[in-house]
């Protein structure tokens, strides 16, 4: 293990490739009344602060941050769809809508704005009918995003978040979880736009004379009594079975935060359980720009039998910030570079390793550059062969042009042999 000295010793995280230890909550007894949160750094994935962060449990409307963001990355936003019955029947009429009519075409970029702003589950149909043809199409796709982000306890069986009631097709994900999709979901400015929206008023269509106005759930983004300043993403959610739930991001000094809710009792114990987690990040950590430049790159070889079979440089190409807090003691923290996978030439890796008085604290993936150089009999034998078989063919082909020209030699010998003593 190798003691860095100085802005070294602030190593920790880069980017969205993280892995994070979870924080020890020993430093902080926080008054939370929701079953499960989560307070993570935006930009670096570490986790400050959890409280059964790991537990599955049914997230509600908070679900629509995938399906929001799902169309905005792979579907139309200017395309005009129209809305199928299974869209509008496929839900619980008393759950939350926008009285969308059957066959009644609408924008995709107003289904998206009515799905997050106003919670509407029909819209979030129509949405999800949109990107991938079908709403089991669509949850596939959900699933697999999910796993994409680094979630690995979700199940999404919808595109709204409403209860199944489905032993068989559970509707489940973490704190955990759900924050790792927000932190990929704030990096794209279309969502962030559209969270940030208080008011939006969707065009009359082909079955509604009248305008329809969203207003924004989120109450943290907008002026009220649980107004948070910084806030720049969030969807609330709510049933029965879930409670009240939410998933929010903040920024302040250039400082990111994301923080989730699930299963509160209330909506009022909600915005109270974030304003304490987001005021406990902003106020206990700092951020730490990290130079590449200052950071040494690791060198390995693979070998097979005496040739080597790959060269690999594992390196930061990119200055990046780390969160720590405040109080931390730099003389307690050290860092080492672990490879992984090193006798393969397709798996191996190698990350960085943070650690305070002698406890991993975050993993920081670096960059890896590769020269593999080919073995097989194919790339190596087979040249050499063909090579010699090349020279070999010249060779004889050069000896059967000697012996025509010796020929050809003879033979014109011959005939003036004959012509002089005809002469």
């Amino acid at each position: 293990m190798k003691k860095i000295l100085s802005i070294l010793l602030m190593i920790g995280l880069l980017f969205s490739n993280v892995s994070a230890v979870y924080a020890d909550n020993e430093r902080a007894k926080l008054d939370l009344n929701a079953e499960a949160v989560i307070l993570m750094d935006a930009v670096s994935g570490a986790v400050l602060y959890q409280k059964n962060a790991l537990k599955q449990m049914e997230p509600a409307s908070i679900t629509k941050i995938m399906t929001v963001y799902l169309a905005i990355t792979k579907g139309d936003l200017n395309a005009n769809v129209e809305v199928s019955a299974e869209a509008i029947d496929s839900i619980e009429r008393d759950s939350s809508h926008i009285a969308l009519d059957y066959n009644e075409v609408v924008k995709v970029e107003d289904m998206c704005y009515a799905s997050l702003l106003a919670s509407a589950n029909d819209a979030s149909n129509v949405l999800a009918e949109h990107v991938a043809g079908t709403q089991e199409a669509f949850v596939k796709l959900m699933n697999e995003t999910a796993v994409s982000m680094g979630a690995q306890d979700t199940v999404f069986a919808n595109a709204h978040g409403l209860p199944t009631n489905d032993a068989n097709k559970p509707h489940l994900t973490t704190a955990y979880d759900m924050a790792l999709m927000m932190k990929t979901m704030i990096k794209n400015e279309t969502f962030l736009k559209i969270s940030q929206t208080t008011s939006y008023t969707m065009a009359p269509t082909n079955k509604q004379k009248e305008n329809r106005v969203f207003g924004n759930g989120n109450e943290m983004i907008k002026k009220s009594s649980y107004r948070y300043d910084g806030m720049i993403a969030g969807k609330t959610g709510w049933t029965t079975d879930a409670g009240y739930t939410y998933v929010a991001a903040a920024e302040r000094d250039g400082m990111q935060l994301i923080v989730v809710i699930l299963n509160d009792d209330s909506k009022e114990d909600r915005y109270k359980d974030a304003k304490t987690l987001f005021d406990y990040g902003f106020e206990n950590y700092k951020q730490v720009l990290v130079k590449a430049s200052s950071l040494e790159p690791k060198e390995v070889q693979i070998m097979q039998g005496n040739r080597v079979a790959g060269e690999f440089t594992f390196s930061f190409e990119h200055d990046f910030n780390v969160l720590l807090s405040k109080d931390t003691d730099e003389s307690a923290l050290t860092t080492e570079i672990i490879v992984e996978n090193e006798d393969d030439v397709d798996k191996i890796s190698a990350k960085l390793v943070l650690y305070l008085n002698y406890v991993p604290i975050a993993e920081v993936p670096m960059e890896k550059h590769a020269v593999i150089h080919d073995l097989s009999f194919k790339a190596t034998t087979l040249p050499i062969i063909l090579k010699v078989l090349d020279i070999f063919s010249v060779a004889v082909m050069a000896f059967f042009m000697s012996l025509v020209a010796y020929s050809a030699y003879l033979s014109n010998k011959k005939k003036k042999s004959m012509n002089k003593k005809n002469g």
